[in-house]
C-alpha cells in the first residue's frame, strides 16, 4: 500500500492552513515551507514540481558540481549522451526540456572538454561519450541513483510506480496543453493527452 494509507500508519499531519483575500494558504507538509496560494480545494500541483526542481537542481550544484565540474545542465546533457549514445541531436532534443540554443551550447561545451565527440555516420553527425567522459558518466548516475533512493524512500514499491504514472499523466496533459496553446482558440472539445509524448524512460537522467 502507498504512504499514508491505513496499512501504513497515520498519514502526514494536515496542512495549516488560513483564507487570505480569498486563497487559502498554510504550509507544505514536512517541510514548513510556505505553500502557494491556491484556490480552496484546487491541490498546487505545479509550485510543488517547481520547488522540487529547484530543491534538486541546489542540492546537484552543492554536491556534485564540484565534483565534476559540470554545470545542472551540461551533466543533464552528459547522461543523456551516454543513455542514448551514438545519439543525433534531434533525437537529443526529444528528451530534454532544454531549448535548441542551451542544448547546442550544452553539446559544443562538453565537446571542448574532451567529454564527448561528435562523429560523421553517413549524412549525420552522432554524439557519444569519450574515454574521459564515460567515468563522469558513471559518476552521475551513482550519485543520482543514491539521490532516487534516497528521495523515495518514505514510499513503498507501489506508491513509486503510482506516483511515476501519475506525472506521467501529467506531463502528458502539459504537452497537450501546450499544443492548445500554441494553436490558438479552438471549437469544440480538446482530445486528451498524446499518447506519443516521448519521455526519457530508463536510465538515470533527471
Amino acid at each position: 500500500m502507498g504512504l499514508g494509507s491505513p496499512a501504513s500508519g497515520p498519514g502526514p499531519p494536515a496542512r495549516p492552513e488560513h483564507r487570505n483575500g480569498g486563497r487559502m494558504t498554510g504550509h507544505l507538509p514536512h517541510t514548513g515551507r510556505p505553500d502557494p496560494g491556491l484556490r480552496p480545494g484546487a491541490p498546487a500541483i505545479a509550485p510543488r514540481i517547481f520547488a522540487l526542481a529547484a530543491t534538486l537542481r541546489r542540492s546537484f550544484n552543492a554536491e556534485a558540481a564540484p565534483r565534476t565540474g559540470l554545470s545542472h545542465e551540461k551533466a543533464r546533457i552528459l547522461i543523456l549522451i551516454g543513455d542514448f549514445q551514438p545519439v543525433q541531436m534531434a533525437d537529443l532534443a526529444q528528451h530534454t526540456s532544454l531549448d535548441p540554443g542551451q542544448l547546442s551550447r550544452g553539446i559544443s561545451e562538453l565537446v571542448a572538454a574532451g567529454l564527448a565527440r561528435r562523429e560523421a555516420r553517413g549524412r549525420t553527425r552522432v554524439l557519444s561519450l569519450t574515454e574521459a567522459g564515460a567515468p563522469v558518466y558513471a559518476e552521475l548516475g551513482a550519485y543520482t541513483a543514491a539521490r532516487n533512493a534516497e528521495l523515495l524512500q518514505d514510499l513503498d514499491t507501489a506508491a513509486q510506480a503510482g506516483l511515476c504514472h501519475a506525472l506521467d499523466l501529467i506531463l502528458s496533459r502539459a504537452d497537450a496543453m501546450l499544443d492548445r496553446d500554441r494553436d490558438g482558440p479552438q471549437d469544440g472539445p480538446r482530445d486528451g493527452p498524446r499518447a506519443e509524448t516521448a519521455r526519457p524512460t530508463g536510465g538515470h537522467g533527471e
